[in-house]
């Protein structure tokens, strides 16, 4: 490696060098140094960064952000509701629709118990092709399958839950009972306004 090369400044690099920092010939010598921009002007420059927003940070992930739930929990239950209660009318229609969502519900925590049982399949059949090569990392395989486990038995709680009404499945259950009485009670006011 040439070190004369290196080290070696020539005209047009430190012209650029002070050009970009705003620095005329007149305000620089051979042995003055550029200081950092003024306070105001960092300022300026600071402002225009796109600094990442707390907001858009990745946060922790927990099964409420599964793929598959944020699905479910996404659907327009309210207007579905609306829809029910002023085509159907009856509390055994309101019933039924309830009944509808809780499968859905359920339907869809099934499937991510499946995917996960598979999850905990393939980190055990890991476990068993690394046994006794690295104690460190089948413990934290040992790890990941007992969240899963965890994840699994927390699903399991929120299927029979969903069965009496209560659990994550609610927010649900509500929006379509109030879609569904305000749908019901909208096309009784325009029946009446007909009649009338």
């Amino acid at each position: 490696m040439n070190l004369a090369k290196l080290f070696k400044w020539n005209k047009t690099e430190e012209q650029d060098l002070k050009e970009s920092n705003g620095i005329t010939e007149n305000q620089t010598s051979s042995n003055v140094v550029a200081l950092p921009l003024p306070v105001d002007q960092v300022d300026q420059k600071e402002s225009t960064l796109d600094l990442p927003q707390p907001s858009k940070l990745n946060p922790i992930k927990g099964l409420m952000s599964a793929p598959e739930l944020k699905v479910f929990f996404d659907e327009n239950y309210f207007g579905l509701g609306v829809h029910n209660g002023s085509n159907y009318q009856t509390q055994e229609a309101l019933e039924l629709g309830k009944r509808s969502l809780i499968s859905k519900f359920q339907n869809t925590l099934s499937e991510l118990v499946e995917n996960k049982q598979a999850k905990i399949s393939k980190l055990q059949n890991q476990m068993v092709a690394i046994d006794g090569i690295s104690p460190s990392m089948t413990q934290q395989l040992k790890l990941a399958c007992e969240h899963l486990e965890r994840e699994i038995k927390l699903l399991a709680e929120q299927i029979e839950l969903a069965n009496q009404q209560k659990g994550w499945v609610l927010e649900a259950i509500n929006r379509y009972q109030l879609g569904y009485i305000k749908g019901l009670n909208d096309a009784i006011e325009f029946e009446n306004l007909i009649a009338g």
